[in-house]
């Protein structure tokens, strides 16, 4: 991170060295490696039992985030296969889908119940593509609903089952970091979901939490948001809301 919130990844290892001594040994970036990546990740092999877990409810909702796609491909069927009542996933790793194009979506999205890739995502692999000509796409490949993230710009939310599309606004941000915001933001919807049922709330409430990360300094930050603005922010998200 530079001082004006501006990122590079991976970090420089140039910048890296100019750490002091005693925090360099703390900088971990495993995208340089991708075997460092993969070892650090579990296999299928080590899913189906964590997927049962001990209770009723226990590790049968799941969210996957930016795998590799040698893991992507193996880990969400053996996900579903598991038992697991619900599955989301993240887009995998778009440099890869770049090089090797998107076959793993095409095989797998099928097995999700809601694919959820950002447009950051979607310009590395599929550069100029509409993004309503992308969502048919995933579709196509077997995703029920996608909800396509676009930043500033809200979320494209589309259910394949009933044919019906609604674009949700973003809250207007206070930063130019949107670091972590996808990542609140489909762990926001995955529990407002899976708890409600109804797809344009929970990406309403989704762009809410998402909101608090454009605002945060630290990761930490988020632990304690100002609740007095939320129902401020989800009335002005809501009030946003069209059908396509």
């Amino acid at each position: 991170y530079r001082p004006d919130g501006t990122r590079t990844q991976p970090a420089p290892a140039e910048a890296v060295a100019e750490f002091a001594p005693e925090l360099t040994g703390q900088v971990l970036d495993t995208t340089r490696d991708p075997a460092v990546t993969l070892a650090s990740l579990p296999d299928a092999d080590a899913l189906p039992s964590a997927a049962r877990g001990d209770g009723a409810d226990a590790g049968l909702r799941w969210h996957l985030g930016l795998l590799p796609l040698v893991r992507f491909a193996a880990i969400v069927p053996a996900v579903r296969a598991a038992g697991a009542r619900y599955v989301q996933a993240d887009c995998p790793q778009r440099s890869e889908l770049a090089r090797e194009g998107d076959e793993v979506l095409r095989e797998h999205l099928r097995h999700l119940d809601v694919f959820l890739p950002s447009t950051s995502d979607t310009d590395v692999f599929a550069p100029g593509v509409d993004h309503a000509v992308l969502v048919e796409r995933f579709h196509d490949y077997g995703a029920p609903v996608v909800v396509l993230k676009r930043g500033e710009h809200g979320a494209l939310v589309s259910d394949a089952r009933s044919r019906r599309q609604w674009s949700v606004p973003a809250f207007p941000a206070t930063s130019d970091d949107a670091t972590g915001a996808g990542d609140v933001f489909c762990g926001a919807f995955a529990h407002a979901l899976t708890t409600s049922g109804d797809l344009v709330a929970a990406a309403v409430e989704a762009s809410v939490c998402a909101s608090y990360a454009l605002e945060a300094s630290s990761p930490l930050d988020l632990g304690a948001p100002d609740h007095t603005r939320r129902a401020a922010r989800r009335a002005h998200i809501q009030s946003g809301v069209r059908e396509l």
